[in-house]
């Protein structure tokens, strides 16, 4: 509560009224996460105010889920993959939260962990936008990956998202060399952060004239 006094004056008159003013403070931010276990389907568990899409596959041919690796993709059917020096623009796997109606979501942590398997030609970029992917940010450039051996991603952003619009995160694969039988995992993607009423801190209560 705030307390003080109104003073009022006209000529030579001049009135004080004592003033108490009662305050809640409403809004503020309530922690959220998006998660993608990926381990028995591509279905996202949201915790909190927030909306996500389940997983996308473009460009590219699933395996399956499983329950130590997660999601396995490879460019072709069989874990096949043709050369290449770098990844493609329309080969990737995508992972996607919206701010709802109404929210603003502050985002400040992305999460994944990754592998190769079947053969240690896998290399990945791992990236981040929320203009559909006209601008970018690379949160992970994989190198060369150990067959099984999997990697921790791990950012800490600044994102902040108003009602409807878009985090998308990318995992951009490629494989050194003609293959088959090679796939790269992605399990335990993770989106956190806080969801907050767009309308901001409002303060309601009451005037008191003691």
């Amino acid at each position: 509560s705030i307390t003080g006094t109104i003073t009022a004056s006209t000529g030579a008159q001049q009135i004080e009224v004592p003033v108490a003013i009662n305050g809640i403070e409403l809004g503020g931010g309530d922690p959220f996460s998006a998660t993608w276990a990926l381990t028995a389907n591509d279905d996202p568990v949201v915790d909190g105010q927030a909306t996500a899409a389940a997983a996308k596959v473009e460009g590219m041919v699933k395996y399956g889920n499983t329950s130590t690796h997660g999601i396995l993709v490879s460019t072709s059917e069989g874990g096949a993959w043709v050369k290449a020096e770098d990844d493609s623009p329309n080969q990737y796997v995508q992972f996607t939260v919206t701010a709802p109606d109404s929210r603003i979501l502050n985002i400040n942590n992305i999460a994944m962990t990754l592998c190769g398997r079947g053969g240690g030609g896998v290399r990945c970029h791992v990236y981040y936008s929320t203009d559909g992917f006209a601008t970018r940010t690379t949160i992970f450039d994989s190198g060369a990956m150990t067959s099984g051996e999997f990697r921790n991603v791990s950012a800490t952003p600044v994102i902040k998202l108003e009602d409807g619009e878009q985090l998308q995160i990318r995992v951009y694969p490629w494989y050194t060399s003609d293959a088959t039988g090679k796939w790269l995992c992605i399990k335990d993607v993770v989106v956190s952060g806080q969801s907050k009423d767009a309308a901001g801190v409002n303060i309601t209560g009451s005037i008191t004239y003691a």
